[in-house]
Protein backbone atom coordinates (compact mmCIF):
# COMPACT_ATOMS: atom_id res chain seq x y z
CA UNK A 1 0.00 0.00 0.00
CA UNK A 2 1.71 3.12 -0.58
CA UNK A 3 2.30 5.36 2.17
CA UNK A 4 1.22 8.76 2.36
CA UNK A 5 3.42 11.73 3.05
CA UNK A 6 1.90 13.25 5.96
CA UNK A 7 4.28 15.96 6.68
CA UNK A 8 2.96 19.63 7.03
CA UNK A 9 4.38 21.76 4.37
CA UNK A 10 5.61 25.35 4.29
CA UNK A 11 2.51 27.32 2.97
CA UNK A 12 3.91 29.21 -0.15
CA UNK A 13 3.52 33.21 0.66
CA UNK A 14 3.06 35.86 -2.46
CA UNK A 15 3.31 39.79 -2.47
CA UNK A 16 0.72 41.09 -4.95
CA UNK A 17 2.32 44.11 -4.76
CA UNK A 18 5.66 42.88 -6.27
CA UNK A 19 3.86 43.00 -9.64
CA UNK A 20 4.35 46.43 -9.78
CA UNK A 21 8.14 46.39 -8.93
CA UNK A 22 11.22 46.54 -11.88
CA UNK A 23 12.52 43.03 -10.46
CA UNK A 24 9.36 40.92 -10.26
CA UNK A 25 9.68 38.85 -12.92
CA UNK A 26 6.84 37.60 -15.15
CA UNK A 27 3.47 38.99 -14.33
CA UNK A 28 -0.22 39.15 -14.92
CA UNK A 29 -1.13 42.78 -14.99
CA UNK A 30 -4.21 44.26 -16.11
CA UNK A 31 -3.90 47.83 -18.60
CA UNK A 32 -4.70 49.65 -15.49
CA UNK A 33 -1.87 47.63 -13.36
CA UNK A 34 0.33 48.49 -16.21
CA UNK A 35 0.25 52.49 -15.66
CA UNK A 36 1.51 52.13 -12.42
CA UNK A 37 4.03 49.69 -13.20
CA UNK A 38 5.27 52.24 -15.92
CA UNK A 39 4.98 55.05 -12.97
CA UNK A 40 7.77 52.75 -10.99
CA UNK A 41 9.95 52.16 -13.97
CA UNK A 42 10.11 55.50 -15.07
CA UNK A 43 11.59 56.38 -11.66
CA UNK A 44 13.26 53.20 -11.86
CA UNK A 45 15.15 54.41 -15.12
CA UNK A 46 15.83 57.71 -13.53
CA UNK A 47 17.82 56.39 -10.46
CA UNK A 48 20.14 54.48 -12.20
CA UNK A 49 21.47 57.31 -13.86
CA UNK A 50 21.77 59.21 -11.08
CA UNK A 51 18.42 61.59 -10.95
CA UNK A 52 15.86 62.07 -8.51
CA UNK A 53 12.97 62.20 -9.96
CA UNK A 54 9.50 62.24 -8.86
CA UNK A 55 6.02 61.73 -9.93
CA UNK A 56 2.57 63.65 -9.79
CA UNK A 57 -0.29 62.24 -10.51
CA UNK A 58 -3.76 63.83 -11.13
CA UNK A 59 -6.91 63.14 -12.87
CA UNK A 60 -10.62 62.28 -12.39
CA UNK A 61 -11.53 58.80 -12.63
CA UNK A 62 -13.80 57.17 -15.09
CA UNK A 63 -13.89 53.58 -17.36
CA UNK A 64 -11.49 52.78 -18.64
CA UNK A 65 -9.56 54.25 -16.31
CA UNK A 66 -11.71 53.45 -13.16
CA UNK A 67 -9.83 52.23 -10.23
CA UNK A 68 -6.81 53.86 -11.16
CA UNK A 69 -6.64 56.49 -8.77
CA UNK A 70 -7.28 53.49 -5.94
CA UNK A 71 -4.60 51.71 -7.37
CA UNK A 72 -2.24 54.31 -6.64
CA UNK A 73 -3.58 55.33 -2.90
CA UNK A 74 -3.26 52.19 -1.89
CA UNK A 75 0.32 51.13 -2.86
CA UNK A 76 2.03 52.83 -0.01
CA UNK A 77 5.88 52.10 -0.98
CA UNK A 78 5.28 53.84 -4.19
CA UNK A 79 5.50 57.41 -2.57
CA UNK A 80 8.20 56.10 -0.07
CA UNK A 81 10.21 54.55 -2.34
CA UNK A 82 9.35 55.34 -5.95
CA UNK A 83 8.22 59.19 -5.60
CA UNK A 84 4.79 58.91 -6.77
CA UNK A 85 2.75 61.31 -5.30
CA UNK A 86 -1.31 61.33 -6.12
CA UNK A 87 -3.67 64.20 -5.87
CA UNK A 88 -7.11 63.72 -7.45
CA UNK A 89 -8.32 66.56 -9.02
CA UNK A 90 -12.42 67.92 -8.50
CA UNK A 91 -12.27 67.47 -12.34
CA UNK A 92 -10.46 66.93 -15.22
CA UNK A 93 -9.53 70.56 -15.85
CA UNK A 94 -8.11 71.06 -12.09
CA UNK A 95 -6.20 67.77 -12.50
CA UNK A 96 -4.66 69.30 -15.65
CA UNK A 97 -3.68 72.62 -14.68
CA UNK A 98 -2.38 71.00 -11.36
CA UNK A 99 -0.19 68.57 -13.55
CA UNK A 100 0.53 71.44 -15.97
CA UNK A 101 2.05 73.14 -12.74
CA UNK A 102 4.31 70.49 -11.68
CA UNK A 103 6.19 71.96 -15.09
CA UNK A 104 6.84 74.95 -13.82
CA UNK A 105 9.85 76.15 -11.90
CA UNK A 106 9.25 77.55 -8.46
CA UNK A 107 10.51 81.08 -7.32
CA UNK A 108 14.02 81.06 -6.33
CA UNK A 109 15.10 78.04 -8.22
CA UNK A 110 14.14 76.22 -4.96
CA UNK A 111 14.07 72.23 -6.02
CA UNK A 112 14.39 69.24 -3.65
CA UNK A 113 14.24 66.85 -6.66
CA UNK A 114 16.01 67.35 -10.04
CA UNK A 115 12.64 66.82 -11.87
CA UNK A 116 9.40 65.97 -11.20
CA UNK A 117 7.27 63.61 -14.04
CA UNK A 118 3.37 65.45 -13.96
CA UNK A 119 0.99 62.66 -15.40
CA UNK A 120 -2.54 63.17 -16.23
CA UNK A 121 -5.25 60.80 -16.36
CA UNK A 122 -8.66 60.85 -17.54
CA UNK A 123 -11.64 59.48 -20.10
CA UNK A 124 -12.02 60.89 -23.72
CA UNK A 125 -15.21 63.34 -22.60
CA UNK A 126 -12.72 64.27 -19.90
CA UNK A 127 -10.17 65.45 -22.39
CA UNK A 128 -12.58 67.71 -23.80
CA UNK A 129 -13.37 69.30 -20.36
CA UNK A 130 -9.76 69.69 -20.19
CA UNK A 131 -8.54 71.07 -23.20
CA UNK A 132 -7.90 74.75 -22.22
CA UNK A 133 -5.21 73.53 -19.65
CA UNK A 134 -3.43 70.96 -21.58
CA UNK A 135 -3.26 73.77 -24.73
CA UNK A 136 -1.77 76.10 -22.49
CA UNK A 137 0.43 73.18 -20.64
CA UNK A 138 1.30 72.73 -24.68
CA UNK A 139 2.25 76.04 -25.58
CA UNK A 140 4.13 76.51 -22.22
CA UNK A 141 5.88 73.69 -22.13
CA UNK A 142 7.13 70.85 -20.69
CA UNK A 143 9.97 70.68 -18.15
CA UNK A 144 13.39 69.05 -19.71
CA UNK A 145 14.04 68.03 -16.23
CA UNK A 146 10.40 66.20 -15.48
CA UNK A 147 8.28 65.76 -18.54
CA UNK A 148 4.23 65.27 -18.93
CA UNK A 149 2.19 62.55 -20.04
CA UNK A 150 -1.25 62.25 -20.33
CA UNK A 151 -2.94 59.11 -19.96
CA UNK A 152 -6.74 58.88 -21.47
CA UNK A 153 -9.12 56.58 -21.30
CA UNK A 154 -11.19 55.96 -24.94
CA UNK A 155 -14.27 53.88 -25.17
CA UNK A 156 -14.96 53.56 -28.88
CA UNK A 157 -17.78 51.30 -28.44
CA UNK A 158 -19.65 52.85 -25.45
CA UNK A 159 -19.69 50.55 -23.40
CA UNK A 160 -19.64 52.70 -20.42
CA UNK A 161 -20.01 56.28 -21.60
CA UNK A 162 -23.09 58.30 -23.25
CA UNK A 163 -20.66 58.26 -26.73
CA UNK A 164 -18.30 56.65 -27.95
CA UNK A 165 -14.74 58.35 -27.56
CA UNK A 166 -11.47 58.47 -29.73
CA UNK A 167 -9.32 61.17 -28.33
CA UNK A 168 -6.34 61.28 -30.66
CA UNK A 169 -7.68 63.73 -33.55
CA UNK A 170 -8.64 66.25 -29.86
CA UNK A 171 -4.84 65.44 -28.86
CA UNK A 172 -3.23 66.30 -32.78
CA UNK A 173 -5.28 69.61 -32.31
CA UNK A 174 -3.26 70.70 -29.75
CA UNK A 175 -0.12 69.75 -30.98
CA UNK A 176 -0.02 66.61 -28.84
CA UNK A 177 1.77 63.15 -30.22
CA UNK A 178 -0.10 60.50 -29.31
CA UNK A 179 1.51 56.49 -28.55
CA UNK A 180 -1.36 53.82 -28.65
CA UNK A 181 -0.11 50.89 -26.98
CA UNK A 182 -1.82 47.09 -27.53
CA UNK A 183 -0.59 45.68 -24.12
CA UNK A 184 0.68 46.00 -20.74
CA UNK A 185 4.55 45.95 -22.41
CA UNK A 186 3.74 48.83 -24.33
CA UNK A 187 1.83 50.62 -21.84
CA UNK A 188 4.96 50.53 -19.88
CA UNK A 189 7.99 51.10 -22.77
CA UNK A 190 5.60 53.93 -25.05
CA UNK A 191 4.86 55.99 -21.53
CA UNK A 192 9.08 55.35 -20.92
CA UNK A 193 9.20 56.91 -24.92
CA UNK A 194 6.61 59.91 -24.01
CA UNK A 195 8.50 60.60 -20.99
CA UNK A 196 11.47 60.96 -22.93
CA UNK A 197 9.96 62.63 -25.98
CA UNK A 198 8.13 65.43 -23.84
CA UNK A 199 11.53 66.22 -22.21
CA UNK A 200 13.19 66.62 -25.70
CA UNK A 201 10.60 68.61 -27.43
CA UNK A 202 9.04 70.79 -24.70
CA UNK A 203 5.12 68.67 -25.17
CA UNK A 204 3.25 66.92 -23.37
CA UNK A 205 3.01 63.00 -24.60
CA UNK A 206 -0.07 61.25 -24.50
CA UNK A 207 -0.88 57.28 -24.50
CA UNK A 208 -4.49 56.52 -25.80
CA UNK A 209 -5.82 53.72 -23.65
CA UNK A 210 -8.65 51.26 -25.53
CA UNK A 211 -10.91 49.94 -23.26
CA UNK A 212 -9.93 46.70 -24.49
CA UNK A 213 -6.64 47.58 -23.64
CA UNK A 214 -7.07 49.25 -20.05
CA UNK A 215 -9.27 45.99 -18.73
CA UNK A 216 -7.27 43.54 -20.58
CA UNK A 217 -5.16 40.91 -18.57
CA UNK A 218 -1.41 40.79 -19.87
CA UNK A 219 1.72 39.12 -19.05
CA UNK A 220 4.61 41.36 -18.62
CA UNK A 221 8.15 39.38 -18.40
CA UNK A 222 10.67 42.63 -19.25
CA UNK A 223 12.32 44.96 -17.37
CA UNK A 224 11.86 48.04 -18.94
CA UNK A 225 14.04 50.21 -16.89
CA UNK A 226 16.84 48.43 -17.57
CA UNK A 227 16.04 48.23 -21.41
CA UNK A 228 17.83 50.19 -23.39
CA UNK A 229 16.37 51.85 -26.99
CA UNK A 230 18.49 52.68 -30.15
CA UNK A 231 17.37 54.78 -32.93
CA UNK A 232 17.72 52.17 -35.85
CA UNK A 233 21.65 52.54 -37.39
CA UNK A 234 23.92 50.48 -37.43
CA UNK A 235 26.68 51.14 -34.79
CA UNK A 236 29.13 49.40 -36.61
CA UNK A 237 28.72 50.99 -39.51
CA UNK A 238 27.80 54.22 -38.90
CA UNK A 239 31.12 56.09 -39.55
CA UNK A 240 33.24 58.08 -41.06
CA UNK A 241 35.29 56.66 -44.09
CA UNK A 242 37.92 59.29 -43.86
CA UNK A 243 40.04 57.62 -40.84
CA UNK A 244 43.42 57.86 -42.25
CA UNK A 245 42.82 62.26 -42.54
CA UNK A 246 41.36 62.02 -38.97
CA UNK A 247 44.15 60.15 -37.39
CA UNK A 248 46.44 62.94 -38.65
CA UNK A 249 44.34 65.82 -36.79
CA UNK A 250 43.80 63.65 -33.45
CA UNK A 251 47.82 62.78 -33.86
CA UNK A 252 48.28 66.63 -34.17
CA UNK A 253 46.16 66.86 -30.93
CA UNK A 254 47.67 64.95 -28.37
CA UNK A 255 46.38 61.27 -29.09
CA UNK A 256 48.64 59.17 -31.51
CA UNK A 257 46.38 55.81 -30.65
CA UNK A 258 43.36 57.24 -31.85
CA UNK A 259 43.29 55.22 -35.04
CA UNK A 260 43.60 52.23 -33.04
CA UNK A 261 40.99 52.90 -30.86
CA UNK A 262 38.64 54.08 -33.26
CA UNK A 263 39.40 50.60 -35.26
CA UNK A 264 38.95 48.21 -31.40
CA UNK A 265 35.56 50.12 -31.35
CA UNK A 266 33.96 49.61 -34.25
CA UNK A 267 35.16 45.68 -33.82
CA UNK A 268 33.24 45.49 -30.53
CA UNK A 269 30.45 47.09 -32.02
CA UNK A 270 30.54 44.76 -35.00
CA UNK A 271 30.69 41.52 -33.06
CA UNK A 272 28.29 42.84 -30.86
CA UNK A 273 25.38 43.40 -33.35
CA UNK A 274 26.48 39.86 -34.43
CA UNK A 275 26.07 38.33 -31.21
CA UNK A 276 23.05 40.39 -31.08
CA UNK A 277 20.46 37.70 -32.60
CA UNK A 278 22.05 35.28 -31.03
CA UNK A 279 20.75 36.55 -27.27
CA UNK A 280 17.37 37.46 -29.19
CA UNK A 281 17.04 33.75 -30.18
CA UNK A 282 18.83 31.78 -26.96
CA UNK A 283 19.01 34.47 -24.22
CA UNK A 284 22.17 36.20 -22.87
CA UNK A 285 22.49 33.72 -20.66
CA UNK A 286 23.35 30.98 -23.01
CA UNK A 287 26.16 32.63 -24.40
CA UNK A 288 29.70 31.91 -23.22
CA UNK A 289 30.80 34.29 -20.68
CA UNK A 290 33.66 36.12 -23.08
CA UNK A 291 30.51 36.83 -26.09
CA UNK A 292 28.40 37.98 -22.94
CA UNK A 293 31.13 41.09 -22.24
CA UNK A 294 31.73 41.73 -25.48
CA UNK A 295 27.74 42.91 -25.14
CA UNK A 296 28.61 44.15 -22.55
CA UNK A 297 31.22 46.19 -23.35
CA UNK A 298 29.30 47.42 -26.78
CA UNK A 299 26.81 48.46 -24.48
CA UNK A 300 29.49 50.87 -22.24
CA UNK A 301 30.57 52.24 -25.51
CA UNK A 302 27.27 53.03 -27.26
CA UNK A 303 25.63 54.61 -24.02
CA UNK A 304 29.05 55.97 -22.60
CA UNK A 305 30.47 56.89 -26.09
CA UNK A 306 27.83 57.45 -28.63
CA UNK A 307 24.63 58.79 -27.02
CA UNK A 308 25.96 62.34 -26.83
CA UNK A 309 23.41 64.71 -25.32
CA UNK A 310 22.82 68.00 -27.33
CA UNK A 311 20.65 69.01 -24.02
CA UNK A 312 23.30 68.54 -21.87
CA UNK A 313 25.79 71.62 -20.91
CA UNK A 314 28.63 69.22 -20.28
CA UNK A 315 28.31 66.40 -22.82
CA UNK A 316 26.68 69.15 -25.59
CA UNK A 317 30.56 69.84 -26.96
CA UNK A 318 33.18 67.04 -26.62
CA UNK A 319 36.93 68.01 -27.01
CA UNK A 320 39.63 65.62 -28.12
CA UNK A 321 41.24 65.67 -24.95
CA UNK A 322 37.82 64.45 -23.52
CA UNK A 323 36.90 62.02 -26.29
CA UNK A 324 40.04 60.50 -25.58
CA UNK A 325 39.64 60.22 -22.14
CA UNK A 326 36.50 58.66 -22.23
CA UNK A 327 37.59 56.38 -24.80
CA UNK A 328 40.38 55.14 -22.75
CA UNK A 329 38.46 54.79 -19.45
CA UNK A 330 35.53 52.42 -21.41
CA UNK A 331 38.17 50.71 -23.17
CA UNK A 332 39.56 49.67 -19.91
CA UNK A 333 36.62 48.78 -18.19
CA UNK A 334 35.44 46.40 -20.82
CA UNK A 335 38.86 44.85 -21.13
CA UNK A 336 38.99 44.35 -16.99
CA UNK A 337 35.38 42.91 -17.39
CA UNK A 338 36.40 40.35 -20.01
CA UNK A 339 39.65 39.75 -18.23
CA UNK A 340 37.53 38.59 -15.17
CA UNK A 341 35.38 36.15 -17.07
CA UNK A 342 38.47 34.70 -18.39
CA UNK A 343 40.00 34.19 -14.71
CA UNK A 344 37.07 32.36 -13.87
CA UNK A 345 34.58 34.91 -12.63
CA UNK A 346 30.85 34.09 -13.20
CA UNK A 347 29.57 36.52 -16.33
CA UNK A 348 26.61 37.03 -14.65
CA UNK A 349 28.33 38.46 -11.10
CA UNK A 350 29.87 41.18 -13.57
CA UNK A 351 26.56 42.26 -15.23
CA UNK A 352 25.60 42.76 -11.67
CA UNK A 353 28.39 45.43 -11.34
CA UNK A 354 26.84 49.45 -11.19
CA UNK A 355 28.31 50.40 -14.25
CA UNK A 356 26.58 53.62 -13.82
CA UNK A 357 29.53 55.76 -13.27
CA UNK A 358 31.00 55.03 -16.65
CA UNK A 359 27.71 54.64 -18.11
CA UNK A 360 27.49 58.85 -17.14
CA UNK A 361 30.66 60.27 -17.32
CA UNK A 362 29.25 62.03 -20.23
CA UNK A 363 28.01 63.84 -17.81
CA UNK A 364 30.49 63.70 -14.99
CA UNK A 365 34.02 64.37 -16.89
CA UNK A 366 34.05 68.53 -17.14
CA UNK A 367 36.09 70.36 -19.24
CA UNK A 368 39.31 68.97 -21.68
CA UNK A 369 42.65 68.46 -21.02
CA UNK A 370 44.36 67.01 -17.88
CA UNK A 371 41.06 67.99 -16.05
CA UNK A 372 38.94 65.46 -18.22
CA UNK A 373 42.05 62.84 -17.79
CA UNK A 374 41.82 62.88 -14.05
CA UNK A 375 37.78 62.82 -13.84
CA UNK A 376 37.88 60.34 -16.54
CA UNK A 377 40.78 58.49 -14.57
CA UNK A 378 38.41 58.38 -11.31
CA UNK A 379 35.56 57.05 -13.41
CA UNK A 380 37.31 54.41 -14.16
CA UNK A 381 39.41 53.45 -11.10
CA UNK A 382 36.12 53.23 -8.95
CA UNK A 383 34.55 51.00 -11.65
CA UNK A 384 37.98 48.52 -11.69
CA UNK A 385 38.25 48.46 -7.91
CA UNK A 386 34.44 46.24 -7.91
CA UNK A 387 36.13 44.25 -10.61
CA UNK A 388 39.00 43.52 -8.78
CA UNK A 389 36.92 42.35 -5.69
CA UNK A 390 35.22 39.70 -7.98
CA UNK A 391 36.03 36.09 -6.88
Amino acid sequence: MTELDTAPRARATSDLSRRYLCDSGPVLLTGVQAVVRQLVEQHERDRRVGRNVASFVSGYPGSPLAGLDKLLAGEARLAGEHGVVLVPGMNEELAATSVWGSQLELPGGYRDRDGVVGVWYGKGPGLDRATDALRHATTYGANPSGGMLLMVGDDPAAKSSTVPAASERSLAAMNIPVFFPRNAEEIVAFGLYGVALSRASGCPSALKLNADVADGLWTLDRDLAYARHYPAVSWAGSFSLDGDPLAGWHARHGNAAWLRQRARLAALLAEADRLAALADLLGVGALPGHERMVLLGARLVREGLLQQSALSSTDAVCGPERSAALVSAVLDVADACDAAVARGVPAASVEELDLTPVLRARETVPGDGAEAWRAAAAVRDAVLSQVEQLR
